[in-house]
């Protein structure tokens, strides 16, 4: 019996790249020098950039320490006003939720009443 199908064509396999090859080092070069760059200006001690400012004339009375405690300051002055809306929402959404009926309910409502005493109570507990 002889069918009327075309012969079938022979298979050729082809080598496949990896789907994980490396890019080439040249590519990877900047990258590797702004990460550096970064990590050295992160990795620079406090003390060092005090004796140079010192050196070069400069007397603020500043320090690093002066410096992130503002900061910190200033973040915890500007979080508490957004903590009352997003605690109110929170609260909403956790009600909301317990007369839908579901089960998560009680543990959103935890979250945010611990959340919101933890935003409001935070600068008294560490004062």
């Amino acid at each position: 019996m002889q069918s009327d199908c075309p012969p079938a064509r022979p298979t050729v396999t082809r080598p496949r790249r990896s789907r994980t090859a490396r890019p080439p080092l040249r590519r990877l070069a900047p990258a590797a020098l702004a990460l550096a760059g970064a990590l050295a200006l992160v990795l620079v001690d406090g003390a060092q950039l005090d004796a140079l400012q010192r050196m070069a004339g400069y007397t603020t009375g500043k320090t690093f320490f002066a410096d992130a405690q503002k900061y910190l300051d200033n973040l915890r002055d500007s979080l508490i006003p957004l903590a009352i809306p997003m605690g109110a929402i929170g609260l909403t959404g956790g009600g909301v939720a317990y007369m839908v009926g579901n089960v998560m309910a009680q543990k959103i409502l935890g979250g945010v009443v611990i959340g919101l005493a933890l935003a409001l109570m935070g600068p008294s507990i560490v004062a």
